[in-house]
């Protein structure tokens, strides 16, 4: 019984690095309203998000349309 956890447990764990590497190779998809709103997001967030985490931040503008 313990073996069949312990293994579970490294499986687990193994799935888990291999999944953390491969999302964070992808851009963090942001939507926002554009604009002033999105500069002030990009300044305070985005760019902050980027440099600490290495990761890319692809922004697309929402118009409020269907």
């Amino acid at each position: 019984m313990f073996r069949t956890r312990m293994l579970l447990a490294a499986t687990t764990l193994a799935y888990g690095l291999v999944l953390g590497t491969a999302l964070a190779a992808e851009p963090l998809s942001v939507m926002s309203f554009g604009g002033a709103y999105q500069d002030a997001q990009r300044k305070a967030v985005f760019s902050a998000y980027a440099k600490e985490t290495g990761r890319q931040v692809s922004e697309q503008e929402y118009g409020g349309e269907m």
